[in-house]
Parts: C-alpha cells; sequence; structure tokens
C-alpha cells in the first residue's frame, strides 16, 4: 500500500476519524446486522465509524474477527481496524 497516495485520497474528516478509538459498544449490532451503539448521542454517522482507526475492549478472537470483517466491508479505503485491549494492570 502507498501510504502517500492513500493520504491523498482520504478527505480531512477520514485522516480525522483515524484519529479516534472508539469502545466495542459503538460497533453494536441488532439480530439484522444494524448499528445499535450509542453513535448518534456522539453525533458520527456510520460512515464516520467505519473510518474510525481504532476500537477498545473487544474480547475473544470470534468478536474481533467479526467487526474486523464488518469494518473492512465498509471502509471505502481498506483500512483496517487496530483491536486495542486496555489491560495495563492485566487482562481478567
Amino acid at each position: 500500500m502507498d501510504c502517500k497516495k492513500l493520504l491523498k485520497k482520504l478527505t480531512l474528516r477520514e485522516k480525522i476519524m483515524q484519529l479516534i478509538q472508539l469502545t466495542r459498544q459503538m460497533f453494536q449490532t441488532d439480530e439484522n446486522g444494524v448499528l445499535t451503539g450509542p453513535k448518534l448521542n456522539v453525533s458520527l454517522s456510520e460512515q464516520d465509524l467505519y473510518n474510525t482507526g481504532s476500537v477498545l475492549n473487544v474480547f475473544g478472537g470470534e468478536k474481533s474477527i467479526d467487526l474486523q470483517n464488518r469494518f473492512l466491508k465498509n471502509n471505502k479505503h481498506g483500512i483496517p481496524l487496530c483491536l486495542m485491549q486496555d489491560v495495563i494492570h492485566g487482562y481478567k
């Protein structure tokens, strides 16, 4: 991937969204796959959500893979989501 070309393609808002880290709750869906997380409470569009740079505290491999697959399906530039864990004092 040519990073310089990618940066030229990204809008200013997409670049800003790459700097944002959200919690896993923002990506919750219902049984039909419709996003139900609190994105509307913080003025984020679905497009903003799928341009986010990282997500915090997604637990389990299956959930992580599912989220990454949904994310990449909806991210027009193919930029993967960074999955982060807040485990400074250990996991569980």
